[in-house]
């Protein structure tokens, strides 16, 4: 806190009273004060007449004294005025009350804490970042890394408490609220930690939240970074670790940024190129036209065959932890024990020879007799909007591979083999 804001407020209140107005620190220094000749002065036999009245007025050695607010047991800073009758006390109390208003303004303002919740959501432009830790006396080169805890039921405020408690060093380590379920940890580091010692520490902060409040909490634990400009980076890594999280590791209490392994490929990739593959893999459909026989051949596919299935978790396991010299030795076996259960259970080569229900056809001809009729009137677009509206609906192998064909066509116009490739489609309609 700034001798020189307390003093600014002192010098005002010099006009409004001819008492002596100070302001005392917790080890009995004045710090503050409407008789310049005082400041420095110490008064070591005060802080413990302070503490003792619990945060009330104190007449000691000719002074009233009362603490300022403050977050803990231990007061930080204490007014004074000179005299010990009730004129004393009130000019005192009304002190309080101007010191404790610039005093929360001051640390709203320069508070370590605010500092660094402003620096993680990007609220400090980065050529300001430096300044103001110099301002606070914030080491900016110093090991950090960000500890993301989410709550995974309803917000519970005494979360922040319990990772506080664990955490008291307000000068290393940071608690942050960042909303009603998710509180970060920043944390320095020493030189030699690395993702395993973090997550042991993340899944202590996870344990004991759960043992104090029974409450489920997990964390998303981003990249050591070397200067307080990058917590940003740290941050939103750690978000993104629990988000893959959710999705690819369930059953993990906590997830490193640096683990993530093929979660963090598909998770970077655009939503847009992940529809694509899973419409083109996953067909509208698709899962219905199995039979039943083919959706238990399949299920008894890896249930028989315990080889198969543990060694898929192995690979599954490594492509996570990047453990490429395990990938290299189990795939070979993996692919060899595949091939040997695709031969003995055969899925039937009629999975997609369902029949077509008569909406269906009768929607199919209709469409086809548009797209072959604007191929003779060389309309393309109207053949290719029918044919998209075909292209939506799920259908047979084979009539799927007839509309592709038909597609192709299309796209090269090549019109008259779209027309006769349409033409085919209705004609072995009729015949069947």
């Amino acid at each position: 806190m700034s001798s020189r804001m307390f003093q600014s407020i002192i010098l005002q209140m010099k006009e409004a009273t001819e008492r002596v107005v100070g302001v005392l620190d917790s080890s009995g220094a004045v710090v503050a004060c409407t008789d310049l000749g005082l400041m420095g002065e110490r008064r070591e036999s005060a802080p413990p007449k302070i503490m003792s009245t619990d945060g009330g007025v104190t007449r000691h050695e000719g002074y009233v004294y009362k603490p300022l607010a403050g977050s803990g047991a231990q007061f930080d800073f204490a007014a004074f005025v000179g005299g010990a009758d009730e004129v004393a006390e009130s000019v005192c109390r009304v002190a309080v009350v101007a010191l404790n208003s610039a005093k929360a303004f001051y640390e709203e303002k320069h508070d370590k804490t605010t500092f660094i919740k402003n620096v993680l959501m990007d609220n400090i432009l980065p050529e300001d970042v430096f300044s103001q830790a110099r301002e606070l006396h914030l080491e900016s080169e110093r090991r950090r890394v960000v500890i993301l805890v989410h709550q995974t039921g309803n917000g519970e405020p005494a979360v922040t408490d319990v990772v506080q408690n664990m955490f008291p060093d307000k000068n290393r380590d940071f608690v942050i609220n960042i909303n009603m379920q998710d509180v970060a940890l920043v944390k320095e580091v020493e030189q030699d930690a690395d993702p395993a010692s973090l997550t042991k520490l993340a899944a202590s902060v996870c344990d004991t939240i759960n043992s104090e409040l029974l409450i489920k909490a997990v964390a998303g634990i981003g990249s050591i970074v070397g200067y307080v400009k990058d917590l940003a980076n740290s941050f939103k890594e750690a978000q993104v670790a629990l988000d893959v999280g959710r999705v690819f590791d369930t059953e993990k209490p906590v997830v490193h940024y640096e683990n993530l392994g093929i979660g963090r490929l598909i998770y970077q990739m655009p939503t847009t190129l992940c529809e694509m593959f899973l419409a083109e893999v996953f067909k509208q459909g698709s899962i219905d036209q199995l039979d039943e026989e083919t959706l238990i051949t399949i299920e008894k596919f890896f249930e028989n065959n315990l080889n198969v299935s543990e060694t898929a978790r192995k690979l599954e396991f490594a492509g996570r932890e990047n453990n490429f010299p395990l990938i290299q030795s189990e795939t070979p076996g993996f692919l060899k024990a595949l091939a040997d259960l695709l031969s003995t259970y055969k899925i039937p080569d009629v999975v997609y020879t369902a029949a077509v229900s008569e909406n269906d056809g009768i929607f199919l001809r209709e469409k086809l007799t548009v797209i072959k009729n604007a191929c003779k009137k060389f309309e393309i677009k109207t053949a290719k909007y029918a044919l998209t509206e075909l292209k939506q609906k799920s259908w047979p192998k084979d009539i799927s591979d007839n509309l592709d064909e038909i597609h192709g066509f299309l796209l090269h116009s090549a019109i008259k083999k779209a027309m006769e490739a349409a033409d085919g489609v209705i004609a072995s309609f009729a015949n069947s």
